[in-house]
C-alpha cells in the first residue's frame, strides 16, 4: 500500500502544467469520483448533482454544472460510472458598427449567452482491491472527452492576435481525448484519494484559437470522530496542484445524529471562508449515511477587494446513494411424472 502510494506521488510530480484550470466545489467531500476514479463504486448506487454560482453580481460569472453517478458492479470486481461537467463564464459581446458594411467595430455591446463554455464527459472504472487492513483500495481510470465552444455572438475585445487561446471568430469549438488516474482508500471512519487528471494535456485547437489543457494533482482526505453519542466531527482536507500553483482547502463539519450538519471551509490565500450546512435523511433500515438523500448548501464570504462587486459565491449539493437491488433466481423443481 505504502508503496503503491509513494510510486503514484512520483509518477504525478513528473509532470509539467502552466496553470490551474479545474472547476473546484467547497464541498469537496461529496464530489470524490469526478476529481479520482478510484473512488467509483466504494460505496453504494450514487446520483450526486452540483451547482455553483461564483462571484455573483458579476456580469458573465462562472457557473458550473457537474453530475456524478457510480455504483459497484460485482462481476467486474470494481465499480462503474460517469461523470458530466458544464463550466460557463462570460457575457458574449457584439460588436458595434457605425454604419451597415462598416468592417471596424466603434465598439461592443453585451448579449445574452455565455461567452466561453467548457463541456466534459468521463466514463469511469475502478478496480477494488478488498481486505486492505480494515479497509478497500480502489484503482481507478477515466476516459472521456473534453472541449471547449466560443459563443455564437463571441467578440474578442482584447487582441486575440496577442494570445492563441482568446478566440478570436465567433461560435469556435475544439474537443479531444480526456485522461484521468486515481487512487482512493476507504474505510467506515476514513477516506484519502491520490488522483491526477488530464493526464493526456492535450490542446484545444479551434479554428481561432489554442487552449492548451494542464495536468491537475489531487490529494484529498477526512476522517470521522465519534465526539458522543450524538455528534460527530468530520474533518477533511484538499491539496490540488497544476505543479505550478498549489492550493489547499480545509473543511470542518459538525453531524447531530446522522441528520443535520454544518461547518466551514477555507482555502489558502484566504480570499473567502465558506460556511456551509445541510442533512442527510436515511432511507429505511439504513445503517450509514451512505443510504440516504443528502442536501448541502454553501456560501463563500469574500474577504478580498472583490466584495466591492461581487455579493459573494453559492454552492448547492443533491445527493440520492441506495443499496443495490439484489436479484434473487429461486430455483423451481418439478415432478417428473409431469413433464
Amino acid at each position: 500500500m505504502r508503496k503503491l502510494l509513494c510510486g503514484l506521488v512520483l509518477f504525478t510530480c513528473s509532470f509539467a502544467a502552466t496553470s490551474q484550470q479545474d472547476y473546484q466545489f467547497n464541498q469537496f467531500f461529496n464530489d470524490q469520483v469526478s476529481l479520482n476514479p478510484g473512488a467509483t463504486g466504494l460505496s453504494d448506487n450514487c446520483l450526486g448533482l452540483f451547482y455553483r454560482q461564483q462571484w455573483s453580481g458579476f456580469s458573465g460569472n462562472p457557473n458550473t454544472f457537474l453530475v456524478n453517478y457510480h455504483q459497484p458492479v460485482k462481476m467486474l470486481k470494481g465499480g462503474l460510472g460517469i461523470s458530466a461537467l458544464n463550466d460557463r463564464i462570460g457575457n458574449q459581446q457584439n460588436a458595434v458598427y457605425a454604419a451597415p458594411g462598416d468592417t471596424s467595430p466603434i465598439g461592443v455591446s453585451e448579449s445574452d449567452g455565455y461567452a466561453l463554455t467548457n463541456n466534459a464527459v468521463r466514463l469511469n472504472y475502478s478496480f477494488h482491491i478488498p481486505n486492505v487492513g480494515p479497509g478497500k483500495l480502489g484503482i481507478g481510470l477515466g476516459l472521456g472527452y473534453q472541449g471547449t465552444k466560443a459563443g455564437d455572438d463571441w467578440y474578442a475585445i482584447d487582441r486575440a492576435d496577442l494570445d492563441s487561446s482568446i478566440p478570436s471568430a465567433r461560435d469556435d469549438n475544439a474537443g479531444s481525448f480526456d485522461l484521468n488516474l486515481g487512487l482512493f482508500y476507504k474505510t467506515p471512519k476514513f477516506w484519502a484519494g491520490l488522483s491526477s487528471t488530464h493526464l493526456t494535456a492535450q490542446d484545444l485547437s479551434g479554428t481561432s484559437f489554442d487552449f492548451a489543457v494542464s495536468r491537475h494533482y489531487y490529494f484529498m482526505t477526512g476522517y470521522e470522530a465519534d465526539l458522543n453519542p450524538d455528534w460527530k466531527l468530520l474533518p477533511s482536507l484538499m491539496v490540488k496542484s497544476d505543479a505550478v500553483s498549489t492550493s489547499v482547502d480545509v473543511n470542518v463539519r459538525g453531524l447531530w445524529n446522522d441528520f443535520v450538519w454544518a461547518g466551514v471551509s477555507v482555502r489558502t490565500g484566504i480570499d473567502a471562508v465558506s460556511p456551509m450546512a445541510g442533512l442527510n435523511y436515511p432511507l429505511p433500515g439504513s445503517q450509514t449515511l451512505e443510504h440516504s438523500i443528502q442536501f448541502g448548501y454553501s456560501y463563500d464570504v469574500t474577504l478580498s477587494d472583490v466584495k466591492n462587486y461581487s455579493s459573494g459565491s453559492h454552492e448547492l449539493f443533491l445527493g440520492y446513494c441506495f443499496k443495490p437491488i439484489e436479484l434473487v433466481i429461486r430455483k423451481k423443481h418439478y415432478n417428473p411424472r409431469f413433464l
